[in-house]
């Protein structure tokens, strides 16, 4: 070989060499860049380029055999062959690099349609938000303003000593309202921040945005009588009430949703509805994957009423008066989370105004990801559309519950996957046409047979995109691959056509050498309460070669870069092991599609997942022991006080023990006690961070606040309801739990959310089991302790009281019998509670969120008659308050109830009225007032469990009183017939003397119900009350 021809061979290597590491060291940035910038893409373009002209060069063809040649007759040194070896390698390697590039040269060009999507579906809300906020600093700028020129006109006239009286109360004025007004746009930031929640635009950031050029049928001008396809649009302009988008799973109602409540046609429909009042539209997307927010009704009201007081600032005092009045500061209007009736009295409010100058449109998807009863969400949903001031779009799969429900009117639903045909074909030729070998195989095949293998693929989709999303992308390897339109053919008839039996096929795809860790990383997802962070599958991964390999890790912050440089290769093992059906999204890892998830979770795949999974595999423990390892090498604090430190621990510590402790708690028996032990070596991992940073030479923690640390985390464990743990931890050491600030059964019952938990809502087992063992070790519910800034004294008994009416949501507490156990174990009903939320619909009692002062059995009893839905909960209700009410002093002065009676309208209008001296008498002046708030509308639930709720107390009272007559009319108007009965059934036997009562069958129906008789001893025991 010539000089020439060496020199230029070796410097198409070199160049090669040198364009594969810039490579690698720039076009990353691009792949991964939010931005998509056309310098960046300008970039990859050029790389392309020249890796095209380089691969000519470097060719296996005629030239390099040329090369070769002449590298042997030219009898160069030993070394010369390699370069023609090194050529060959090269031109491979350059092959490969150019496939790459030119799949990064789409996905690019997909990231920047994506980007500008989610721009635009962010648009109207930021928009909204920066145009309020303008206003708002606009008037404060005008305030400051006007301000100032007063005070300048004031200082440049130097004649005047002294301001006029007229003059300062002018300044004083204006002053006064500026600062009132700056505090009013506090308060509303405040207050939208506490019904928003993190992972509310969640779900929407993940769903696929639509195709280019699909999904516009949804807009034309066609006949809508005998068309789907135009319904919506009609609906949109004239219709109302709800609007049902319905579809075969995987047929892209979540896609639909997000392009329809985005679109700017939907905006311009809504205004010719709304006319000539404006339109607020409030959005949510249910996702059974994600948080319980995210599935459930709070989330839903929530997501709504931020968008609406987001979009409209004013409706805040209309919508929330009671949050909005009561709060004198700041943050008092955000101290108290929302209930679940606080939210439903909020939107109920926005359906009954009718001096609204808005309307609104509720877009509401995956209906079926719901966690809560279906059919009671469908009632809600049709009963807000009843307003006329409101419309509701919502999405869901075709199942019988709102198919009944939603889909009785064909003008107003459509079924998706009817619909989509044409976007389908639009979608696959999008995909084929864009592949660099697509046209070359036209070439040879023929048009007509290229197109024929898209009719195909249109036809077998039946309208689900995620089918036709993987056959595409298998269809796009074998082009990659150079198949030829037989093979692709071939490919696609071995595709099954339904989506289950297609997940399967891919799945035993992936080489049996994976087969061990695809079946515990598939495990991981489907044991995991939401997608967990790749950082987690990552250390998972070290557990296949050593069990324990947490116990190893070292207590040693990684930085960023370490961090991201372990789990960096994991996305790759991810696509081997699993096929595409768990992806990475942003940092966590998820399913492809909700209909995997479903799948997987199938008796069959769940045999069939176990059948690869290493032997005693235990996900719960796998996933507690990833978060140990990551634990000890994540950064926590980074506060030089005790201010820093604490909030470092509230922001970062406490909800990453949260998420790990909940897996500890759900591991298998057989794996106990190693993860005792694990459990021994996270805290002493958390300690020992904490004492790294406060032995830092700047930091200034000291004192009592060098075992913070500990109490937090001995906090999270009560939490997470490791009952045989603690219970082990009690054995050796009585003090375990005496570090915390406050008594452990506050923990446990739930009260303390700054630590993010929320015990009450869901009883297990083994968390009712950890409240009876501190029961039995002698932990008292009326411990009286202070928390935070506040020096009101409260108590484990007095908070859950207090807590039990507010909200709804924490129902399950006396399903479970918790109240009962607790009054087994000594807590006082009589104790005095300052509450706050004693009122009915209609109550003339108190001026609304004026605390008051009354007993804890007056607070209980009172549920019977809110709209609070105890009837779920009858039994376990009516049996607690038996139990309560035997322990209440009924002879005892009456001063506690006497400001709810003085107050009464009712109660005044009695014959002879004056106030009572005894509990017993007070006790019935109450229950007149509440019967005069209830409605007749009621239902019978409601008025039966009234009714045994009245029945109760009247047995405990163990006298007659003369108010029983003004009770017993009351009654007699109010109750339906068999109920009215059974009072005063009751209430006759007091008078004769006789001790029977009759108990109304919770079972039978108000015109079937039959009375059985029951004994009941009376209880006159006195308690002495306490104030807390």
């Amino acid at each position: 070989m010539d000089p020439l021809t060496a020199i230029s061979l070796a410097a198409s290597i070199v160049s090669f060499v040198q364009l594969a590491v810039s490579l690698f060291d720039g076009t990353q940035q691009i792949y991964n860049s939010a931005s998509g910038s056309s310098d960046e893409t300008e970039r990859l373009e050029f790389i392309y380029t020249s890796l095209f002209s380089l691969s000519s060069k470097l060719s296996l063809g005629t030239e390099r055999k040329a090369i070769g040649i002449r590298l042997v007759a030219s009898g160069l040194p030993k070394d010369a062959p390699s370069l023609g070896v090194l050529a060959t390698r090269c031109g491979k390697d350059c092959d490969e690099l150019l496939r790459i590039v030119e799949q990064m040269k789409l996905k690019t060009r997909d990231m920047i349609t994506n980007v500008d999507a989610q721009i635009k579906a962010l648009r109207f809300e930021t928009q909204s938000l920066k145009d309020q906020r303008s206003q708002q600093l606009s008037e404060i700028s005008l305030g400051v303003a006007s301000i100032q020129r007063q005070i300048t006109t004031i200082t440049s006239n130097q004649d005047r000593k002294h301001l006029s009286s007229d003059e300062i109360e002018s300044l004083t004025t204006k002053v006064s309202e500026l600062s009132l007004r700056s505090q009013e746009y506090a308060k509303e930031n405040e207050l939208l921040a506490s019904l928003n929640y993190k992972q509310r635009p969640a779900r929407h950031e993940s769903i696929i945005n639509a195709h280019k050029s699909t999904l516009k049928w949804i807009f034309s001008a066609t006949d809508t009588t005998s068309n789907q396809s135009g319904r919506l649009a009609d609906w949109l302009e004239n219709g109302h009430g709800i609007f049902w988008v319905s579809g075969k799973p995987g047929s892209g109602k979540s896609t639909f949703m997000k392009f329809v409540a985005s679109h700017p046609q939907t905006d311009n429909l809504l205004a010719m509805w709304a006319a000539p009042k404006t339109v607020i539209k409030a959005c949510h997307y249910f996702w059974s994957p994600g948080t319980d927010t995210q599935r459930s009704q709070e989330g839903l009201l929530r997501s709504i009423l931020f968008d609406i007081l987001c979009s409209n600032s004013q409706l805040i005092p209309l919508v929330c008066p009671d949050r909005w009045s009561s709060s004198n500061s700041v943050n008092m209007s955000t101290s108290i989370p929302w209930s679940l009736t606080e939210l439903q009295g909020a939107v109920k409010r926005i359906a009954g105004e009718t001096d609204l100058p808005v309307r609104f449109c509720f877009f509401i998807d995956g209906l079926d990801e719901f966690s809560g009863d279906h059919l009671l969400l469908c009632e809600s949903l049709l009963e807000l559309s009843k307003s006329p001031r409101i419309k509701l779009l919502v999405s869901s799969r075709p199942w019988n519950a709102f198919e009944d429900n939603l889909g009785r009117d064909t003008a107003s639903k459509l079924y998706l996957h009817e619909l989509t045909g044409k976007d389908i074909q639009y979608y696959v030729e999008s995909q084929l046409f864009q592949h660099s070998n697509w046209d070359g195989l036209v070439s040879e095949a023929g048009e007509k047979q290229a197109n024929a293998l898209i009719e195909e693929i249109t036809v077998r989709s039946r309208g689900v995109f995620l089918w036709v999303f993987l056959v595409t992308r298998l269809l796009r390897d074998g082009l990659t691959n150079y198949d030829t339109v037989l093979e692709l053919q071939k490919r696609l008839e071995n595709i099954p056509s339904d989506l289950g039996a297609f997940f399967k096929l891919m799945l035993e795809s992936v080489e049996p050498f994976y087969h061990n860790k695809m079946a515990g990383t598939l495990h991981l997802a489907l044991a995991a309460k939401e997608p967990l962070p790749i950082i987690l599958y990552s250390f998972q991964d070290l557990e296949y070669s050593n069990p324990s390999y947490a116990f190893k890790e070292k207590v040693n912050p990684w930085s960023r870069t370490q961090m991201e440089a372990f789990q960096a290769p994991f996305s790759r093992r991810l696509n081997s092991r699993c096929k595409g059906l768990l992806e990475i999204q942003g940092k966590k890892v998820e399913f492809l599609h909700r209909t995997v998830r479903d799948f997987l979770n199938t008796a069959e795949m769940r045999d069939f997942i176990a059948s690869k999974a290493p032997q005693d595999f235990d996900p719960s423990f796998s996933i507690f022991q990833a978060y140990v390892a990551w634990i000890k090498h994540k950064s926590f604090f980074g506060g030089a006080d005790t201010a820093g430190v604490e909030s470092d621990l509230q922001e970062h510590v406490t909800p990453v023990l949260d998420q790990a402790l909940f897996y500890a708690s759900y591991g298998s028996a057989e794996k106990n006690a190693l993860s005792f032990d694990l459990v021994d070596d996270l805290e002493w991992s958390i300690h020992s961070h904490f004492i790294a940073s406060s032995s830092n030479e700047q930091s200034q923690v000291s004192g009592p606040t060098k075992h913070r640390s500990i109490a937090v985390f001995r906090h999270c464990l009560l939490g997470a309801s490791l009952a045989d743990y603690i219970s082990k931890k009690l054995n050796e050491d009585k003090t375990f739990l005496d570090v915390l600030e406050i008594p452990p059964l506050s923990t446990v019952l739930g009260m303390e959310r700054s630590f993010g938990f929320n015990a009450l809502h869901n009883w297990s087992d083994q968390h009712l089991n950890l409240l009876r063992e501190l029961l039995i070790r002698g932990h008292d519910p009326n411990q009286a302790f202070t928390w935070g800034q506040s020096t009101q004294p409260r108590t484990p008994w007095s908070d859950l009281i207090r807590k039990l009416t507010r909200e709804d949501k924490w129902l399950p507490a006396i399903d479970a019998g918790v109240i009962s156990l607790l009054l087994e174990h000594g807590a006082d009903p009589n104790i005095i509670i300052q509450h706050n939320s004693y009122k009915g619909s209609n109550s003339d009692m108190i001026t609304k969120s004026v605390p008051m002062l009354m007993p804890a059995w007056v607070c209980f009893f009172t549920l019977a008659f809110w709209d609070l839905h105890i009837s779920v909960c009858t039994g376990a209700y009516i049996q607690a308050l038996d139990t309560m009410l035997a322990k209440v002093d009924f002879d005892g002065h009456s001063e506690s109830l006497q400001a709810i009676i003085n107050n009464s309208k009712a109660v005044q209008s009695l014959d002879k009225w004056e106030p009572s001296s005894t509990m017993r008498e007070a006790a019935f002046e109450m229950v007149i007032n509440l019967l005069q708030q209830t409605s007749k509308q009621s239902t019978y639930q409601t008025f039966q469990l009234i009714a045994k709720a009245i029945g109760v107390l009247i047995t405990h009272t163990a006298q007659m009183s003369t108010r029983l007559i003004p009770l017993q009319a009351y009654v007699c108007e109010l109750f339906p017939p068999s109920l009215s009965r059974y009072l005063s059934d009751i209430i006759d036997g007091l008078s004769s003397g006789s001790t029977n009562f009759k108990v109304v069958d919770g079972n039978k129906s108000s015109n079937d119900d039959k009375r059985s008789g029951s004994t009941k001893k009376l209880s006159k025991k006195r308690v002495k009350r306490r104030r807390i």
